[in-house]
């Protein structure tokens, strides 16, 4: 809805009948009309706000890399093995699954990252408790990487896992 309505001839409002979830997602959106002269706000609460008969400007760009499919790659040097890098990644990225680096940390993974490249390496890894409310695509990778973790990794906040193309947490 928020790349159609600024093509609408009226300006139109979003309300949110909910707590937004996946914040990240919605900000990189928001971000991605901003770069090609789209304006929409949000209120920080539940309401966006988007002007209509807004045009969007053609640009050139370069596509960042993607977290969500990195997250794997970092998992996977987080075992017994080699290291693994990967590049391409924006530090400053507004995809919330960059906090794949925060919460590998968290499990005791050693991570570095130099530009665009992170390196995960296998390290002493511990169990943690993971909030999944703004990362729900790093849950499947993560509780792959916590089953060969002794002791218990507890994950919160998944339930909007059951809303995606399938019930992943019943998977």
């Amino acid at each position: 809805l928020l790349y159609a309505l600024p093509l609408l001839e009226g300006d139109s409002e979003l309300v949110l009948t909910t707590a937004l979830e996946s914040r990240g997602y919605v900000d990189m959106t928001l971000d991605a009309l901003a770069q090609f002269g789209v304006s929409a706000e949000y209120d920080g609460n539940r309401r966006f706000r988007v002007p209509g008969n807004q045009a969007y400007r053609h640009r050139d760009l370069a596509i960042e890399g993607d977290w969500s499919n990195a997250a794997p790659w970092l998992c996977m040097g987080a075992m017994d093995g080699d290291s693994v890098t990967v590049k391409g990644l924006d530090p400053d990225s507004l995809q919330g699954d960059r906090a794949v680096c925060r919460v590998l940390g968290e499990m005791g993974v050693p991570i570095h990252h130099t530009a665009d490249r992170y390196t995960s390496h296998p390290g002493r890894l511990h169990p943690t408790t993971i909030d999944a409310r703004d990362i729900p695509d790093l849950v499947p990778v993560l509780a792959a990487l916590a089953a060969s973790i002794p002791g218990t990794t507890t994950i919160t906040g998944a339930a909007r896992l059951r809303l995606k193309e399938s019930d992943r947490l019943a998977t």
